[in-house]
């Protein structure tokens, strides 16, 4: 199963693609309360990311038939958004092999997102699976033609 949130549409863009190449069921989640946009949302998202804040979701996916998931994000300084936080905190992952797939504005060194899923899943009972990253501009619409060879190249 493909889990993501996203808030502009380039994750969920290529969780979509991740999902038609793996032949997997998606699972949006969706913050309880609406975010807004416009630069007071877009520092407010910021502080979150920075403090490291969840945000409640609608739903929560039944994943207790899988023992594999891929979880796709945006990254908000240097770390999952809120909505994924929620989940990470309120999912029992016990067995299951995570996958992750973060998407960010401008490109660091691919370790430290490997180093930033180690700590997200510590003490979860799961392990860590394949760890991908993709530049994806906030407030750009996506580009499905790059987006398609991203994951057709890098995605096993």
């Amino acid at each position: 199963m493909v889990i993501y949130y996203s808030w502009s549409g380039n994750t969920k863009a290529y969780a979509e693609t991740l999902a038609a190449k793996k032949g997997l069921n998606t699972f949006q989640l969706k913050e309880k309360k609406g975010r807004k946009t416009g630069k007071l949302a877009f520092l407010r998202a910021c502080l979150q990311g920075i403090t490291k804040k969840q945000t409640a979701v609608v739903s929560l996916p039944d994943i207790s038939k899988y023992e594999e998931v891929f979880i796709c994000t945006p990254v908000w300084a240097s770390g999952p958004a809120p909505a994924v936080r929620y989940f990470l905190n309120h999912s029992d992952l016990s067995g299951k092999k995570v996958n992750f797939l973060f998407t960010c504005g401008g490109m660091t060194k691919p370790e430290i997102f490997q180093e930033s899923a180690e700590r997200l899943l510590k003490n979860k009972g799961c392990s860590v699976g394949a760890v991908y990253t993709f530049t994806a501009k906030f407030k750009q619409a996506p580009n499905l033609e790059m987006i398609k060879k991203n994951i057709e190249e890098t995605v096993k």
